[in-house]
């Protein structure tokens, strides 16, 4: 397993520990505004792309306080507002974050 794998695997880690940490209000906007700067730079290679619309879509369904705050809080950070505009089937999304977390290579 590359190191690039690795290090997705360690984000995804750290968002499912925040999910289960931080409840869904305003106040815990923070550690998602600054887990998602430091998730979109986490490297890839070609075998993987970044899992950002699962992100999003898990974010959106599990903790929409937190979303719908950090959507107002986007406007005039262009990668921010254009990931909060990511969206995708909650199943599926849930599905491949786990598909990664249990593999052992990408």
């Amino acid at each position: 397993m590359g190191k690039e794998f690795r290090d997705l695997k360690l984000q995804l880690q750290k968002f499912e520990k925040m999910l289960a940490a931080h409840e869904d209000n305003a106040e815990s906007i923070y550690f998602y505004r600054n887990f998602l700067r430091q998730f979109l730079r986490t490297k890839t290679t070609s075998h993987f792309v970044l899992p950002t619309i699962e992100i999003m879509t898990i974010l959106q369904h599990e903790k929409p306080g937190v979303f719908k705050a950090l959507k107002r809080q986007s406007k005039g950070d262009f990668q921010l507002e254009f990931i909060t505009e990511l969206s995708m089937n909650y199943t599926d999304a849930k599905q491949k974050i786990e598909h990664i977390l249990n593999s052992r290579s990408a």
